[in-house]
């Protein structure tokens, strides 16, 4: 199985490369080249035995991802329309890949995730509509949980 050291790069790769540039128009093809990297070389070099290690903990105790933006990428990709993205579906293969979908959850052993609810605030204080966007979030989220309760 690859769960554990595909889940290991990857975290490394993000760790290696959020110094990238940011607002650099290349900055993202090369997170997720080095992401790539560093997860095939993790693969390569893990010890046998501390993979085997990881995996018992992980059979017993769940890995919690302190932070994802899953709703944030429907609001932004398909303005909250579930419909036409498909969490079940190879995520990474899209013209934007995401982060998320449910086989990578799966193969990382991820037993639970926070979800941001975030929208940016243009002025302190914000106003009706930022109030809007926050409830449209939470309420993608609950629809989110229902089609996927799996």
């Amino acid at each position: 199985m690859r769960s554990l050291t595909a889940t290991a790069g990857l975290l490394a790769g993000a760790a290696l490369t959020a110094g990238c540039a940011a607002g650099s128009a290349n900055s993202a093809a090369r997170r997720e080249t080095a992401s790539g990297q560093v997860a095939a070389a993790a693969q390569r070099r893990i010890d046998p035995a501390l993979r085997q290690r990881a995996l018992a903990i992980m059979a017993t105790t769940p890995l919690i991802d302190g932070h994802n933006d899953v709703p944030w990428g429907y609001r932004a990709r398909v303005h909250n329309h579930i419909d036409q993205l498909d969490l079940a579906g190879d995520t990474s293969a899209l013209d934007r890949p995401m982060h998320t979908d449910l086989r990578r959850l799966r193969q990382g052993r991820v037993g639970g995730q926070f979800w941001s609810v975030y929208v940016p605030i243009e002025k302190p204080g914000g106003d009706a509509q930022d109030v809007v966007d926050v409830l449209e979030q939470i309420d993608l989220v609950h629809r989110l949980v229902d089609r996927y309760s799996d």
